[in-house]
Parts: C-alpha cells; structure tokens; sequence
C-alpha cells in the first residue's frame, strides 16, 4: 500500500485533497461528503453508490489525483 501526499501547496501555506472514495473497480464505486455536522455530537455522512459512466469517470479523476501526487515524506 503506498500513500500519497495531496497537499496542494498555496500562497497561504497549502490546501488538501479531502474526498471519502471507495472504488472497486471501474465498473463501481462509492463517494461520499465530508462529515455533516447534525448536532455537536452526531455526525452523519451522505454518499452516493456510482454504476457504469458514472464511476468510470470517478475512477479517471483518482488516477489522475494519484499520477500528479508523489509518495507521501514521513520525515516532514
């Protein structure tokens, strides 16, 4: 298993690439939120399961996220 480093770096110091996404392949995948604040104690979480084009083109947009990423530095 290999992790990559997604901080986009800004003039502010740098952004993160934050996605909840599970694909099992090009044929299925699932994408959810970010954690939905209901209460201060309750979380909740929206995702959607993709069939078919759909979780094709999420598929294209990981691999492209993980082609310009670079092994994450655990010296940093």
């Amino acid at each position: 298993m290999t992790i990559l480093d997604c901080l986009l770096p800004t003039a502010d110091g740098y952004e993160t690439f934050h996605a909840k996404v599970v694909l099992a392949d090009d044929r299925l995948a699932y994408v959810g939120s970010a954690n939905l604040l209901a209460q201060l104690h309750h979380l909740m979480e929206l995702g959607s399961v993709l069939q078919g084009r759909a979780a094709r083109v999420v598929a294209s947009v990981v691999r492209a996220v993980e082609a310009v990423s670079p092994p994450w530095n655990w010296q940093r």
